[in-house]
């Protein structure tokens, strides 16, 4: 083995070791009763760990979406084969309302728009405008559609014996630029979400004469955070859990705050 072979070897040895420590550190991050080492790390390892379990946690999601991305074309082909007549003049012969629960896509005449990601009609077509698409959480202030008129309508139709595989085509092509930005908006998200209730988190250490400084208090609701992202990431395509994984983050930075923290006068809480 050459001098270049060995130091290959010893990079990949090191990536394995990192990943692995990493894996550690996400299990650990479960268990409240391991913090107190968990809050001597850091801000900047803490943070970078954050950085990693939302990459990590994108990758697992995009390995639980493969099934479904490969039956996509599928589905598509066989619900638009509904669409009967396409003319130039924008008008569609529908023999039956088409529609798809994941994603949420319905194409029909005699529906109305229900925070669908896709509707569309012979007269117009609406999609789930750019923020509610990125958190559900912002559909609650702004569900309003973004309108494409008719003849935009017409160009969506032109074709629908290949309009499905011409779906995916578009979407395999647009998916770089969607994981870029699905990591920017959960990096800027869950910080502050992290941040706002370590804040919280801490003025209430403080009011209970609870000694905790706000460096640990910020390492530990990183970590605590865990449950959070991986159940947000993975599961909140296909699942609405709502608030369930934020209740998880406070239950658990909660309790891990009670393990770390000493009192006043030296006792627990």
């Amino acid at each position: 083995m050459g001098v270049f072979d060995e130091v290959a070897v010893v990079d990949v040895e090191a990536k394995y070791s990192r990943f692995v420590s990493f894996l550690i550190t996400v299990i650990k991050s479960m268990n409240p009763g391991l913090y107190r080492k968990l809050s001597m790390r850091t801000v900047k390892k803490a943070t970078m760990y954050l950085i990693n379990l939302i990459i990590f946690s994108m990758i697992i999601f995009m390995v639980v979406l493969i099934p479904f991305m490969m039956k996509l074309p599928m589905v598509l082909n066989e619900e638009l084969v509904k669409i009967q007549d396409l003319k130039m003049s924008s008008s569609v012969d529908i023999v039956d309302t088409i529609k798809l629960n994941t994603p949420r896509i319905t194409i029909g005449d005699n529906e109305t728009y229900d925070g669908e990601l896709l509707f569309a009609t012979e007269h117009d077509v609406k999609r789930r405008n750019t923020m509610c698409m990125l958190s559900k959480i912002w559909c609650y202030f702004d569900n309003d559609p973004v309108v494409y008129d008719a003849s935009t309508a017409k160009d969506f139709f032109d074709n629908e014996k290949k309009l499905g595989t011409s779906v995916f085509a578009v979407l395999l092509l647009m998916l770089p630029g969607i994981l870029i930005a699905l990591f920017a908006f959960y990096l800027i998200k869950f910080a502050l979400i992290i941040a706002i209730l370590s804040l919280l988190m801490h003025a209430l250490c403080l009011g209970l004469k609870y000694n905790i400084p706000w460096k640990k208090v910020i390492v530990i609701g990183i970590h605590s955070s865990t449950v959070m992202i991986l159940l947000d990431v993975v599961l909140g395509f296909f699942i609405p859990l709502n608030i369930i994984p934020l209740l998880l983050f406070i239950l658990l930075f909660s309790v891990a705050i009670w393990f770390v923290g000493e009192g006043h006068i030296g006792k627990r809480w």
